[in-house]
């Protein structure tokens, strides 16, 4: 460093380190003096989880965050109000009832105290976490807890937040919804990269410690299958057996077993083994009305995205309307898991199941029912 020029942007260089180290932004460091109040919160942890995350991805759990954030100010507090009743909604427990609140000390609480402390919020910050093996947890609550426990400590804060689990699709699932103050009254801002990346990353942490590795879960607790047409699997007669007709109702098998056993009759119908495989039919409690404008209007903004994205139009399909594509990528709302079908020219977006998540990339058609889709799986005569 020779002259006070050098030795300024040594020192410049030193406190931008340092300001990294600690995880904070650059952009914090002005020419007189270091101003970390107004740094996002995990902005350095969430870039080093992020790079952590994209390294081997091979073995590890999977599991979708989504994080937005969702203005407070004029109507937003009213469609906060709204959002929250709907994820209370009725069918969602684990018992086909509504939902209940919970957070870091009670498993039932009154959202309306929670309200209350939000009036003077500017924002809220909305997040779903969906474990793929969700199904192997009994309850979501130690989960949630532990994963916003280890978020606090990210963010240096402590938060104050909701959470309510939902079980009515085949991954159960936790909406969480933290203030945009902590709890000492200041504005809560979140680093998009811990948001993006970080969440979703320290929420795979826990889940490998309770379930291990993906590569450990295949080898130790998932029986193999094999599906080779030309020779029998262990799981034909259980084909025989359950499935005499040519509908498959969802309640005579769940998640991967349903799966597997319709990928069995896949494979047996392509050397005339067995017949075409069978339809699969899903259903559900049918929503209040009260909520169909909140999903609607989220399925149209997602619409309206990826239209513009595709270049094509975003259809409605109606019950009773036959519906049919390319299935592509599985889009993550607030109100659901939804599946687009991309045809020439325009697109539909349907709700996500199970059975169709290994076949993106194939043509599949269905029929458009007052509480699900009648699926026809199997290739298309027509074609």
């Amino acid at each position: 460093m020779r002259g006070k020029a050098g030795a300024r942007r040594f020192l410049h260089r030193v406190l931008t380190a340092s300001s990294l180290a600690a995880g904070d932004s650059p952009r914090c460091i002005t020419g007189k003096r270091f101003i970390g109040s107004r740094v996002a919160r995990g902005s350095g942890i969430g870039r080093v989880l992020a790079a952590r995350g994209q390294a081997d991805p091979s073995g590890q759990r999977r599991v979708i965050v989504k994080a937005s954030i969702a203005r407070l100010a004029g109507k937003g507090i009213h469609v906060s109000r709204v959002y929250q009743s709907y994820v209370e909604r009725d069918g969602v427990s684990r018992e086909g009832g509504h939902g209940r609140f919970y957070d870091a000390t009670h498993d039932e609480l009154d959202k309306s105290q929670f309200q209350e402390r939000q009036l003077h919020d500017r924002h809220e910050f909305r997040v779903i976490v969906s474990p793929e093996d969700g199904v192997e947890y009994e309850d979501l609550k130690p989960l949630i807890r532990r994963l916003m426990a280890r978020v606090e400590l990210d963010l240096g804060t402590g938060t104050d937040w909701i959470a309510i689990d939902h079980f009515d699709t085949a991954h159960p699932h936790a909406h969480l919804i933290v203030r945009g103050q902590d709890l000492v009254g200041n504005d809560l801002v979140i680093a998009p990269d811990y948001l993006t990346h970080g969440l979703r990353e320290r929420a795979r942490e826990l889940i490998e410690l309770d379930l291990g590795t993906t590569r450990d879960h295949a080898i130790g607790h998932r029986p193999r299958i094999a599906i080779d047409p030309d020779h029998s699997a262990d799981l034909d007669p259980s084909l025989t057996e359950t499935f005499s007709s040519m509908v498959i109702e969802a309640s005579l098998a769940s998640g991967p077993e349903r799966d597997e056993m319709v990928d069995r009759l896949w494979h047996l119908e392509k050397p005339e083994l067995a017949g075409k495989p069978p339809e699969v039919s899903r259903s559900g409690p049918d929503e209040p009305d009260m909520f169909a404008g909140f999903r609607n209007r989220e399925l149209d903004a997602a619409g309206a995205e990826i239209a513009r994205r595709l270049g094509a139009t975003f259809m409605h399909p109606r019950p009773g309307d036959t519906v049919h594509g390319i299935l592509g990528e599985t889009v993550t709302l607030e109100c659901g898991r939804f599946m687009v079908l991309e045809r020439t020219g325009e697109f539909s977006m349907v709700p996500w199941d199970a059975i169709l998540e290994h076949r993106q990339g194939l043509h599949i058609s269905g029929i458009m029912l007052g509480n699900g889709i009648r699926w026809n799986i199997g290739p298309e005569r027509s074609l």
